[in-house]
């Protein structure tokens, strides 16, 4: 029985005291954690929005007392031995925490249109180069019987899962599994920040390099093996085209590691899954659209006939545009780096010996000092400069010969997750491709034999501190829509059931919808103003083959189009800019690359004698209807 000599005698590593009595315990006193957590997460939801939603904060409240416990259990139980399958339900936890909230009508509605209809009579000649990424969506999307916003959304989080479970995978060949568990799932929450929640290109490509690696990394490699990681690398490259890079990295790895046998079974795998795409499109009439769009693509701007200078890179993907993109991109890193990079030091000479009290007070300072530094603009640079600086410490402190393969591919993984995007290494972390350095960066400072106390310290301290401003920076930044705690109004159309959004936002979105279904409208649609979330969400397949914007034919042409029998029997435009996370509470009715083009569509839907009437308008949302 324990007294209060005891206890007093103890308090001077009280830590390690308060772990002891948990874990000699009979009961498993740890996995309180859970409920605990559960309880007070209930009460900072409900007193932290502007409603109490039972339903809601109960489901987010569950989910959180599940993920605590199940941390607490691995970090106070010293012999537990987690499998990537705990990693791959900790991770879906953190997922499901936020997939109700928020609602997008941009990226994710383009990205679950074109998923939804890839075959449809519109896109049979709409095979890009994500085509992969969309087949996987289409598949998933497909798999439930109507369009419904909350099931794509749990795609994204098996994927992201996916992310997570691999990069454990790839970490316990060479660290402790305890180690490797929590720091895998901490960089995975920061991989959850500000991302389109659907399966896209990004991550699940982050996906199939990382499944790549590891079969390529096994010590145990076969045959099978080498042929899988040659499917794998031609599936990533037909979900996103720029990948086809690292067929040379693959192959050069084999013929060094392993054998030229092995070399020939990833070139036949390779070969398998490429000449089975060529073949469908052939098949399907599409072998030279695919290669016109890349060409157009990357010679050419997106918008023809414009040179918008001040908005350049966002509508070019040639090599110069996306250079200069990425040297400014690296300006913005370097800005973000230095600090980070001092504020780590400082870290780590406040944790030299074992002063918990100093520790904690370390703690508490980085906190203030990184959240000081976050911004909206910026805060990829900030994840992305701590990652740099981990890693190098990390390197300079351990020098394994046995972990550079890792450290090679997670920095080939890191680089190739950018390469031909317009939105710059930012993706780095949107892709989810920053999991793995960064979790390699803060296992190889915790296991630094050169470094022990200070490693284990400044790593999980670092680990802490970035888990806990993304979640703060999620709350208060859902993609394109309000804070959490303004997104307390649920929709009643089918498609967006159990999504929660501003009252607003709801009330005009459900107007449309419930005009939709009461008028029973069919046929084909063209979303005007960036908003192609309506053909999945309405269920009206699209009547152009642009999702975006409809922009690459003269107005002449265009309206020759919208006055022929070819034209689709609705179109729909948003009156306000709904890239604005404000929407519909915002002035601006477009963004200024699009006025030009938008303008010509009002102007040739308002005229009384066009080939379009209004049968509906809240404000918000237009729609017209093709004349008879």
């Amino acid at each position: 029985m324990t007294n209060w000599n005891q206890i007093n005698s103890q308090m001077n590593r009280p830590i390690e005291w308060v772990v002891e009595r948990i874990l000699k315990s009979k009961a498993p006193l740890h996995l309180l954690f859970g409920l605990v957590s559960g309880v007070l997460t209930f009460i900072w939801l409900s007193f932290s929005s502007n409603e109490i939603l039972f339903g809601l904060f109960g489901f987010q409240s569950v989910v959180a007392g599940m993920f605590i416990g199940t941390i607490s259990t691995i970090i106070l139980n010293p012999s537990s031995q987690p499998d990537w399958k705990l990693v791959f339900a900790c991770v879906i936890l953190l997922c499901l925490f936020w997939i109700p909230l928020g609602f997008d009508v941009t990226d994710e509605g383009r990205r679950l249109s074109v998923s939804y209809y890839l075959f449809g009579p519109t896109n049979s000649s709409l095979v890009n180069f994500k085509f992969g990424s969309s087949l996987i969506n289409y598949l998933w999307l497909h798999l439930f019987p109507t369009p419904n916003i909350l099931w794509s959304r749990l795609g994204f989080a098996l994927v992201q899962a996916g992310v997570g479970a691999v990069s454990f995978k790839l970490l316990k060949i060479y660290f402790p599994n305890r180690i490797s568990f929590l720091m895998s799932v901490a960089a995975s929450g920061i991989a959850l920040v500000y991302v389109v929640q659907t399966i896209n290109y990004n991550n699940f490509s982050v996906l199939l390099i990382l499944a790549t690696i590891f079969f390529l990394l096994k010590d145990s490699a076969t045959k099978k093996h080498w042929f899988i990681s040659g499917v794998l690398i031609g599936f990533a490259a037909i979900s996103k085209l720029t990948l086809i890079i690292l067929v040379p990295v693959g192959l050069g790895y084999i013929l060094y590691k392993k054998s030229i046998r092995g070399g020939m079974f990833f070139v036949a795998g390779l070969v398998m899954i490429l000449s089975g795409f060529m073949v469908y499109l052939a098949a399907s009439g599409n072998f030279a659209h695919y290669t016109d769009q890349i060409t157009d693509f990357v010679v050419e701007p997106y918008i023809q006939g414009e040179v918008l200078s001040n908005n350049l890179e966002v509508h070019k993907h040639d090599p110069d545009t996306l250079s200069r993109l990425y040297s400014k991109n690296l300006g913005y890193l370097l800005d973000r780096t230095w600090p980070v990079a001092i504020s780590i030091l400082l870290i780590g000479l406040t944790t030299v010996g074992r002063n918990y009290w100093l520790w904690g007070l370390s703690f508490l300072i980085t906190l203030v000092i990184w959240h000081r530094w976050m911004s909206n603009d910026y805060y990829y640079y900030f994840y992305i400069g701590i990652t740099l600086t981990v890693a190098i410490i990390a390197f300079a402190s351990s020098r394994k010969k046995e972990e550079i393969p890792l450290l090679i591919s997670a920095v080939i993984l890191c680089l190739v997750s950018f390469v031909g995007s317009n939105t710059g290494i930012r993706n780095m972390v949107t892709s989810g491709a920053i999991v793995l350095p960064l979790a390699f960066g803060l296992c190889s400072m915790f296991t630094s034999e050169r470094i022990p106390t200070i490693g284990r310290a400044t790593s999980t301290i670092i680990a802490l501190a970035l888990f806990i401003l993304a979640f703060n920076y999620k709350n208060h930044t859902i993609y394109r829509d309000g804070m959490r705690s303004e997104l307390t109004s649920t929709f009643s159309s089918s498609a967006l059931l159990g999504i929660h959004s501003t009252a607003s936002r709801v009330k005009t979105t459900d107007e449309l919808a419930g005009f939709a279904k009461k008028e029973d409208l069919k046929g084909t649609l063209l979303c005007l103003n960036t908003i192609p979330m309506f053909h999945y969400t309405l269920g009206l397949s699209p009547g152009v083959k642009i999702y975006w914007r409809m922009t690459k034919k003269s107005e002449n042409e265009k309206e020759v189009f919208l006055k022929s029998d070819e034209a689709p029997e609705l179109i729909l435009s948003s009156k306000v800019n709904v890239r604005d996370a404000n929407w519909p509470q915002t002035t601006e009715v477009t963004p200024p690359a699009d006025k030009d083009y938008l303008a010509f569509y009002t102007s040739l839907l308002d005229d009384p004698n066009g080939p379009y009437g209004l049968i509906f308008d809240n404000g918000v949302f237009a729609l017209y209807q093709k004349r008879q």
